[in-house]
């Protein structure tokens, strides 16, 4: 099981990035310019391209640590990575494996732009 985060620096520039987010709604306009894309290929949500902005991470390719591993690149040393919310989706389910009930919750992680990684 991983650790949760606990750091208060981390935890503070979350809820900043929070309450950022609250006070300045983007336009629909303004997140279709936003052109953020994973390392597999996909855009983020409006959301999450949303909170990458206010952080002013530059255009392009991101990913977790462990993603930039597995394409063969690995984050520099010091760099400091910016955050975004997952949804995950635990299910109930009975011994016959039918759906009782669904709930959705959100987590936080850390991508890394390409410019603070390097081939290994």
């Amino acid at each position: 099981m991983r650790k949760v985060q606990t750091d208060p620096k981390r935890i503070a520039k979350r809820q900043e990035l929070i309450k950022k987010a609250k006070e300045q709604e983007p336009t629909d306009e303004q997140v279709a310019k936003l052109k953020y894309i994973s390392i597999d290929g996909h855009e983020y949500s409006p959301r999450n391209k949303f909170f990458l902005a206010l952080q002013n991470v530059e255009l392009g390719r991101l990913a977790g640590f462990r993603q930039w591993m597995k394409h063969g690149c690995k984050v520099k040393k010091g760099e400091r990575g910016s955050d975004i919310m997952i949804p995950l989706i635990r299910e109930d389910k009975d011994k016959k494996g039918k759906v009782l009930d669904t709930e959705t919750f959100f987590k936080w992680i850390v991508l890394f732009h390409e410019s603070q990684t390097e081939k290994i």
